[in-house]
């Protein structure tokens, strides 16, 4: 970080300290006495000392306190780039929980990373493991314009999840019932295989398209144009 970062670790002379969750709490409710709605997190880069479960942690606490009929509307993150290990699950409920589209860090997964809330996902999604598991659950679309290198499976559960970067995925997509997958430019879906493993799942073409991936289409799937040109150098079935 720059040298005028709080944060910065040869900066000796600023004081800091780390919140507790009554703390945190009680700083919510002067934030609130002063009308905020909207307030931002940040924490220096100490993985032992401000790991991920305490960030998260303390997203859950603000957004629980309610105070005179009002809340915390929004929290704004900023915080160094997060990683997902091998095994390890995490779960986005909210919109900005890591970042807004201003400060948001890249998120590298190597676990699986859940993601239930209907919004924008500001992230960029990084991660070389085959194995790692991008699940969109929950209704509502959650749309994400990042050029993302994440080298896992994108898995749409629930609702719509729409892709209009450029993206690195090698491990596929796959469509749930009724799921549906939106699609920018032809390298929206990586180059994996398509699967539609649940009834009635949805392809849609925001723009025209060349798509490379092979499409396994089952169990009334469909491919839905949308008055765009689709071309599809894939093997089909």
């Amino acid at each position: 970080g720059g040298v005028y970062c709080p944060f910065h670790s040869q900066n000796k002379t600023i004081p800091r300290k780390k919140l507790t969750q009554e703390e945190i709490k009680r700083e919510v409710i002067a934030l609130q006495d002063m009308g905020h709605k909207r307030l931002a997190l940040e924490a220096g880069e100490d993985p032992k000392n401000n790991p991920l479960e305490y960030i998260l942690e303390s997203i859950k606490t603000i957004y629980s306190i309610k105070h005179k009929n009002g809340a915390i509307r929004r929290v704004n993150v900023n915080i160094a780039a997060t990683t997902v290990e091998d095994g390890a699950k995490l779960v986005l409920s909210a919109a900005d929980a890591l970042g807004n589209a201003a400060n948001a860090g890249e998120i590298t997964v190597d676990g699986t990373l859940e993601t239930s809330y209907a919004g924008i996902l500001n992230n960029v999604l990084g991660g070389a493991s085959a194995s790692a598991l991008w699940d969109k659950k929950g209704a509502g679309t959650l749309a994400s314009a990042q050029d993302n290198t994440f080298s896992g499976k994108v898995k749409v559960s629930q609702g719509t999840l729409s892709l209009t970067g450029y993206n690195e995925y090698v491990a596929g997509a796959e469509l749930a019932n009724n799921a549906t997958l939106e699609l920018g430019q032809s390298k929206s879906a990586g180059s994996g295989e398509i699967t539609f493993n649940g009834s009635q799942g949805t392809l849609r073409a925001l723009d025209s398209l060349n798509l490379s991936n092979a499409l396994t289409i089952a169990n009334n799937g469909t491919v839905d144009t949308n008055n765009q040109t689709v071309t599809s150098n894939g093997l089909i079935s």
